[in-house]
Formats: structure tokens, C-alpha cells, sequence
């Protein structure tokens, strides 16, 4: 009687949601388009640290774009030996977690990047 009530509806291949597990598919695409934003905001730090022409700011930027540039490819390999692995089926990559703190690092760096534009652009004026 347990069992009959708790069991997936056979209609549907995931479940009561019917996402058919396509969650994680979702989820690595998510991930892949933070990475690409990562890197586009990197390019643009080191573009705007560029103008302030201190040499420690665009030593950070560099150093970010680098890791944007690295994470990308990273995350490329990834996805790229995942699917040649499971035979086109995508899974989560075994690298995540690297990538998820490089990612975590890379933020606030653009964040500081971004802090120190602003307020160089208004101490120039």
C-alpha cells in the first residue's frame, strides 16, 4: 500500500515534474553562461584598468582575464570530455568544484576592479 502511493507516475519519465532529468543539462548550461559573463566582464575591467594607468590595478586585471580565459577553456575540456565519455549524453563535469571557487574568486576581483575605476574616475575629475 506504501509503495503504490510513493511510486513515480509511469506516464511521465521524471516524475510528477516531468523534466525528464534535464535538471542537470540546465544547470551546466547555467554554469557554462556565468563563465562567459566572467570572462566578457574581465575583458572590460582590464579595458577600464587600462585608463587609470596604475600598474598594480592592471596587473589584477590581467591576472583575471587570464583566469576568465583559463575557466572558459577549463569548462570547454570539461563539457567536451563529458560528452565524449558518456557517448553525447551531458553530465556534470568532474572539475566543477575548481571551477565554482574559481568563479568565486574571480567575481570579487572584477568587483574590486570595478570599485577602484569608479573611484579614481571621480578623484581625477
Amino acid at each position: 500500500m506504501w509503495r503504490a502511493r510513493h511510486e513515480r507516475p509511469s506516464g511521465r519519465p521524471g516524475g510528477a515534474l516531468g523534466d525528464g532529468g534535464l535538471q542537470v543539462e540546465r544547470t551546466e548550461l547555467a554554469w557554462a553562461r556565468t563563465e562567459s559573463a566572467v570572462a566578457v566582464c574581465a575583458v572590460i575591467g582590464f579595458r577600464l584598468s587600462a585608463h587609470t594607468r596604475q600598474p598594480a590595478l592592471v596587473a589584477l586585471a590581467v591576472l583575471v582575464s587570464f583566469g576568465a580565459a583559463a575557466l572558459l577553456v577549463s569548462g570547454w575540456i570539461a563539457r567536451m570530455r563529458s560528452a565524449r565519455t558518456a557517448g553525447g549524453k551531458s553530465s556534470a563535469p568532474p572539475t566543477f568544484p575548481l571551477r565554482a571557487h574559481a568563479i568565486a574568486v574571480l567575481i570579487p576581483a572584477l568587483g574590486l576592479i570595478s570599485l577602484t575605476f569608479v573611484i579614481w574616475s571621480v578623484t581625477s575629475r
